[in-house]
């Protein structure tokens, strides 16, 4: 499967867990339907990993920014299940992609990737996109 293929197949599952963590927190608080979404997570991802890789650990630093990623991934499955306790997902889930900005913005800066006009123009479209739904 091509990286493009991938990309799209996970926009969808992520666009379908959206509905199912709306589902889940409009019966169960938002802290159990995290908790259960990370118990379930967390095995898939492990045992993906286990099989296809040998797992070394070391305190470098891409293993802190691996931490931090993880932290942060939290966060905002915490805050996602919060908002949608008072919001609807389909305003929820396409505002929480708005993070694009922040990833397209920091690779840009800090990691020295190319903003061309192409990908510029696609964030100026993603953005209006999201307006447009979110009024």
């Amino acid at each position: 499967m091509n990286g493009m293929a991938l990309v799209l197949v996970a926009a969808v599952l992520w666009g379908v867990g959206s509905l199912f963590a709306k589902v889940a927190v409009a019966t169960v608080d938002p802290w159990t339907t995290a908790l259960v979404r990370s118990a379930v997570f967390f095995p898939v991802v492990a045992a993906f990993v286990l099989r296809g890789t040998d797992l070394e650990w070391s305190a470098s630093k891409p293993t802190a920014y691996a931490l931090g990623a993880g932290v942060l991934t939290g966060v905002s499955v915490l805050s996602t299940r919060l908002a949608l306790t008072v919001f609807d997902v389909s305003l929820v889930s396409p505002l929480k992609r708005l993070s694009l900005l922040v990833t397209v913005g920091f690779s840009v800066l800090l990691l020295g990737e190319t903003l061309t006009a192409r990908k510029a123009a696609g964030v100026l479209a993603a953005v209006g996109g999201l307006l447009l739904l979110s009024t």
